[in-house]
């Protein structure tokens, strides 16, 4: 069996992956990292921070990649 902190460990992992190969920089990139990260250290997701995200995050310019 797998512990909490080690699931927790992964989903940041993913994250950091996610970062390092700019899928934050775009508005669905960061609302899904925002998601996952809402469900990490035993919180419940925060529908409220994923309404600010979407309503406030500009656009992100294009990188050229």
């Amino acid at each position: 069996m797998r512990t909490t902190k080690q699931k927790d460990f992964e989903k940041f992992a993913r994250c950091v992956e996610w970062m390092k190969n700019g899928y934050h920089l775009s508005k669905e990139g960061i609302l899904e990292i925002a998601s996952i990260v809402q469900t990490m250290n035993n919180q419940k997701p925060r529908q409220s921070l994923i309404n600010i995200l979407r309503d406030y995050t500009p656009e992100v310019r294009d990188t050229g990649s």
